[in-house]
């Protein structure tokens, strides 16, 4: 048996932004150009590339191209000239993408970070029509030059964190298989005290990266010297005290990432019916993504299964030939593991839309507590979508007959609520769906400052974008609120605080 063939189902490289979405008219130097540079022969195909530039000095595919390829011959300071030269230049026939992301990728190299910032975000402008693989690059460019930022351009950028975490999520979104993202991910989250949903950020990162074992190391050694916060949940918590303990200690045989995900991920906790359920029945990436796959390895019993491919997969000199001995000795329970991720719909799927699932006639509070994972997605479908969308109706029928039999967190509102749904009661709806998909993200027993405070920050999100089609008159209050969230952070705590007492 193979092990690494399983891979081939799940990755798929994110490669260099290409400059040629269209063929068909191109002429023979172009061709002959581009196929000697996808054989790395740079110099023979600049040549071409200058053929074609002295019969039409300004052709934008053929700029770009040489540009290209003097990048990878070291020729940075010509390949800038080029670019510059070319952004300059009106009425192009293409857009701009692949120009500022190569330059942004130029200046990075030369340390010019805030300059490599402003060309990935201009080149993030021109990505409406481009391909998942495309978005997930350029995504990842912002992502990895944020969090990479000197502590003086840091002081620049005060935003950079929040920002190199949606980037990172929107990269990942894009491109599930973008394994660098979730180490950004994983790295920042546990600075925030969110352990266990770095943890998983992790485990995603050993998936995609060979290198892993080494970077998630080095991480995880830096929590002993960390302490939990405020929001650090019970899950988090448990994480944390395994995580520093395991680290201090001789690993078995299958290596020390193997000890901690499997000891991390199987904790078990209860719901509010006393059923229990493993730690991470719901999603543990943070934010936006939706990620359900650990939760539904724990649930079908192959989470061990998955943990050894993964690091089998890995140049992971402790363990390696231990795993990948285990997955030979259990085949069948592989193969079940193949069969699985071969149709998982999350690989397919944007992860920031969530999706609509199967209708269900649910009747008891046991048959809604196998369908966590379903409701979480359908709460994040309607979170992402405005309420003119044609589904938008079956994923709140959907929340409606989940939540009407689950008796796990009832969703309350507040006097400060109720006025606001008075003059848009639209926003019941979303607020009802953010309020249960942050409670059941956290496995929540009860309604939550934290299931509150997501259900104002979705109820922001759709008013803004809102205002931007024009939909929505300007509403005093939520322009208060708008400008608190995200300029005054104290004063936002204070908001929240104060309304979800008068809720209680």
């Amino acid at each position: 048996m193979k092990i690494k063939r399983l891979f081939g189902l799940l990755l798929a490289s994110i490669g260099a932004v290409s400059a040629y979405g269209q063929v068909s008219d191109l002429e023979k130097l172009k061709q002959e150009g581009r196929d000697l540079f996808d054989m790395e022969k740079y110099h023979e195909a600049l040549t071409k590339f200058n053929e074609i530039l002295k019969v039409s000095p300004n052709e934008q595919e053929a700029m770009y191209e040489k540009a290209y390829c003097l990048s990878k011959l070291k020729a940075n300071r010509e390949a800038k000239e080029i670019l510059e030269e070319s952004i300059k230049i009106k009425d192009r026939p293409y857009s701009l993408l692949n120009e500022y992301n190569l330059l942004g990728m130029l200046y990075s190299d030369e340390g010019r970070q805030l300059e490599a910032i402003d060309c990935y975000e201009k080149a993030a402008t021109f990505l409406d029509s481009a391909s998942n693989t495309i978005q997930a690059k350029v995504y990842y460019n912002l992502a990895d030059q944020l969090f990479s930022l000197s502590a003086e351009n840091r002081e620049k950028r005060k935003d950079w964190e929040d920002e190199a975490l949606r980037y990172s999520h929107l990269a990942i979104s894009c491109s599930p298989n973008c394994g660098p993202a979730y180490y950004i991910v994983g790295n920042i989250i546990s600075n925030m005290g969110a352990f266990h949903q770095a943890l998983s950020a992790y485990l995603m990162f050993a998936l995609y990266n060979s290198d892993a074992p080494r970077y998630i190391e080095d991480d995880l050694a830096t929590w002993k010297s960390m302490g939990l916060k405020m929001e650090s949940g019970d899950r988090s918590i448990i994480t944390f005290n395994i995580v520093k303990e395991l680290m201090q200690n001789k690993p078995s045989e299958y290596g020390k990432l193997y000890d901690i995900f499997s000891a991390a991920f199987e904790v078990p906790m209860n719901d509010s019916t006393d059923i229990p359920i493993p730690v991470s029945y719901s999603y543990d990436i943070w934010g936006q993504s939706i990620f359900p796959l650990i939760a539904e390895l724990s649930r079908k019993g192959l989470l061990e299964c998955f943990l050894h491919l993964t690091l089998a997969n890995t140049r992971n000199d402790k363990g390696v030939m231990a795993n990948d001995q285990w997955l030979m000795e259990h085949e069948e329970k592989y193969k079940e593991l193949e069969n699985y991720l071969s149709e998982l719909r999350i690989f397919n799927s944007d992860l920031r839309m969530g999706f609509i699932p199967e209708p269900f006639d649910f009747k008891t509070a046991e048959e809604a507590h196998k369908h966590i994972t379903d409701v979480m997605g359908c709460c994040q479908y309607y979170i992402e979508h405005l309420s003119d969308d044609p589904k938008m109706g079956e994923a709140r029928k959907y929340i409606a007959s989940w939540s009407a039999v689950a008796s796990d967190v009832n969703i309350k509102i507040g006097p400060t609520e109720a006025k606001l749904f008075s003059r848009h009661p639209e926003f019941q709806a979303y607020y009802h769906a953010a309020c249960l998909f942050y409670a059941l993200m956290h496995n929540e027993k009860t309604f939550t400052k934290n299931a509150y405070t997501g259900g104002l920050y979705v109820i922001i999100g759709v008013y803004n974008r809102l205002k931007e089609l024009k939909r929505i008159a300007n509403d005093e209050e939520l322009e208060k609120l708008c400008d608190i969230s995200k300029n005054d952070k104290d004063s936002f705590n204070k908001y929240v605080e104060e309304n979800y007492n008068k809720i209680h």
